[in-house]
């Protein structure tokens, strides 16, 4: 059961990262995600959850991810 579930737009937020400066390109971002999903780390899951203002906050409230017991949630953006 992984620890850690990071739910986000590999997309949108390689665009903001690239435009922002923080990578030189969009690909390092989405290599980055890929080594979440490696299935080395057990313990942590990176969910793609596509195009839309709403898709992280619909797929928190689907019951697809049930919530974590004891878990802390935190929200970047």
């Amino acid at each position: 059961m992984p620890i850690i579930r990071v739910f986000a737009s590999v997309e949108r937020l390689a665009k903001t990262f690239t435009e922002g400066g923080l990578i030189k390109t969009s690909s390092v971002f989405r290599q980055f995600t890929v080594g979440f999903t490696d299935p080395c780390h057990e313990h942590v899951d990176f969910v793609d959850v596509g195009e839309g203002k709403e898709m992280a906050d619909e797929k928190l409230k689907s019951n697809e991810y049930p919530p974590l017991t004891h878990s802390l949630t935190h929200s970047l953006f």
